[in-house]
């Protein structure tokens, strides 16, 4: 039995225990940071709100509270502060903080020794023009109210906070996403069968949330580019996930008449099944954090990835060699790109052998986990 510890390091979750989605790359963390740490420190781990708590976290050393962690005046932080005096707090991880806020000192104050901060915001950002990037640049550099440590979840995010943020670079580090490495499996899904989808179709598949920014929209614009102007009709486009935007996008799959080409096929907990069984992986998102994680399942499930050049998404793409990159927000460039690959076979092959070689050697968990803990040493003593 593990030995109580009298002091705690707290992990601090931004959503409901069940929101799902990318949100159980979050739980591995914080299961690590258990295993690293627990024989030192109590891992409290504070939800906002429970409903259902993962099985992974509830048969860990974690101690689960329910406690809404955030900074919303005077009160709350001294709320925050007795749950850290009661905790005996001295190391806080958070997920996609501010970088400073004066409420930072006040639980130095109250004991906290270093306060970190796992970037995983999407998306890119404007350049600071000559005075606000000196103003940045000055307070990022108080002492006592910006974080310890910055864990960018990509390079792409470790650059945006040095040079947009205009981070110090010595507070600033990468630990760049990863997915379990998947060996065989004989429990893929028989999803033409289930879908009723013909043998001689190319399946081109999304996985995400039903959201406008994932770019849904956009991805719609290009099925019925490829139908109705370059005449491609081979192919099914399907959709694994749910969202605020569903009905809108089924209602506008029927108004550009795409029906016939188009499956809303809900959220599955199981997609992983579902992906070996598709041919093509397209992801249209407006922003990343470099990549996906949808982009590496496509990758796991020897998929070419079809992406756009924006930087914070196609991080992880290779153009001509695990899948093609297209001109973003360019519907004529993203259907071009997705009719290469559909009427090319020997080239979809290809891609599929390098786009699982280079999953297994550079966006693995376990390289995830392994550059995570890396960095924590070095500040949790």
């Amino acid at each position: 039995m593990k030995k109580k510890a009298n002091k705690s390091i707290l992990c601090v979750a931004n959503w409901d225990s069940n929101v799902g989605y990318a949100w159980w790359l979050m739980e591995s963390f914080w299961l690590v940071i258990d295993r690293q740490y627990g024989y030192k420190f109590e891992v409290v781990l504070a939800y906002p709100s429970i409903s259902v708590i993962p099985k992974s976290i509830t048969d860990s050393g974690i101690k689960v509270e329910e406690f809404d962690f955030k900074e919303q005046g005077i009160l709350k932080v001294l709320s925050n502060v007795r749950f850290l005096l009661k905790n005996n707090t001295k190391y806080i991880y958070f997920t996609d903080r501010e970088f400073f806020r004066w409420e930072y000192l006040i639980y130095r104050l109250a004991g906290v020794k270093r306060i970190i901060i796992h970037d995983h915001t999407p998306g890119m950002r404007t350049p600071p023009g000559k005075l606000k990037k000196f103003i940045k640049c000055i307070v990022a550099r108080l002492p006592l109210v910006s974080a310890d440590l910055i864990i960018g979840a990509t390079d792409f995010v470790r650059n945006r906070n040095i040079e947009i943020a205009c981070l110090p670079k010595r507070k600033c580090v990468s630990a760049p996403n990863g997915v379990p490495v998947l060996g065989k499996r004989s429990n893929s899904v028989e999803i033409r069968e289930e879908y009723n989808i013909p043998k001689e179709s190319i399946i081109i598949v999304s996985v995400g949330r039903v959201d406008l920014y994932k770019g849904i929209d956009f991805s719609l614009d290009v099925v019925r580019y490829l139908v109705l102007k370059m005449k491609v009709v081979n192919f099914m486009y399907i959709y694994f996930g749910d969202g605020p935007d569903q009905s809108v996008c089924e209602k506008t799959v029927k108004e550009k008449k795409i029906e016939k080409h188009v499956i809303f096929a809900g959220r599955k907990d199981d997609v992983v099944d579902y992906l070996p069984g598709c041919d093509i992986g397209l992801h249209a998102s407006r922003g990343e954090v470099g990549y996906s994680l949808s982009i590496l399942e496509f990758m796991r499930a020897s998929l070419p990835v079809v992406v756009p050049d924006n930087p914070s998404v196609c991080e992880a793409t290779s153009h001509g060699e695990t899948g093609l990159v297209y001109k973003d927000l360019d519907v004529a460039s993203a259907a071009k790109a997705l009719s290469v690959l559909i009427g090319n076979k020997e080239m979809r092959l290809g891609m599929k052998t390098a786009s699982l070689k280079k999953l297994n050697s550079k966006y693995s968990l376990e390289k995830c986990h392994k550059s995570l803990l890396s960095h924590l040493n070095n500040i949790i003593i």
